[in-house]
């Protein structure tokens, strides 16, 4: 059991141009969240809570990405 749960992630995205295969970008992108004991008091929730959140930051980030590209 633990206070305060933190989840690290690294996702690899790729994308790549139909047809040809050419891959247009790459990146590994990484993110984290520290999910606290004033979040869920159930460790089981505080996890699943820390999962979605560094999600949520992975995606974030993918689409700051993307944007940036101007594809």
């Amino acid at each position: 059991m633990g206070l305060d749960m933190t989840v690290s992630l690294v996702v690899k995205y790729k994308l790549v141009e139909l047809g040809t295969g050419q891959v247009v970008w790459e990146k590994q992108i990484f993110s984290e969240y520290t999910a606290t004991i004033s979040d869920a008091l159930a460790g089981s929730t505080r996890l699943r809570k820390a999962n979605e959140g560094a999600v949520r930051r992975n995606l974030a980030q993918l689409l700051g990405e993307l944007t940036a590209l101007n594809l």
